[in-house]
């Protein structure tokens, strides 16, 4: 079967903290099943020894940009008092 699907972009962002419940809780409020952008899904993920991470997975990124997810990333983390890579 061969089928097609319009293109998704993938992209994460490093949180500088080993809170790993804090970056699950951001990737949710970021994620539309959380309610925040639409057409975004994301993952709350343990990143090396330092560091935490939000992947983000852009389902139609012509709609909702890799600019405006790093925004709101960064906006939710200060929020938490922590700054992201």
């Amino acid at each position: 079967m061969i089928g097609a699907r319009p293109w998704v972009a993938l992209y994460n962002i490093p949180i500088l903290s080993t809170n790993f419940s804090m970056a699950r809780r951001i990737a949710r409020m970021v994620s539309a099943r959380g309610g925040g952008l639409p057409t975004m899904q994301t993952l709350g993920l343990v990143h090396g020894e330092d560091s935490t991470e939000i992947a983000c997975m852009l389902l139609e990124p012509n709609q909702i940009g890799a600019d405006r997810v790093q925004n709101q990333v960064e906006m939710l983390a200060a929020e938490e008092g922590v700054e992201v890579d």
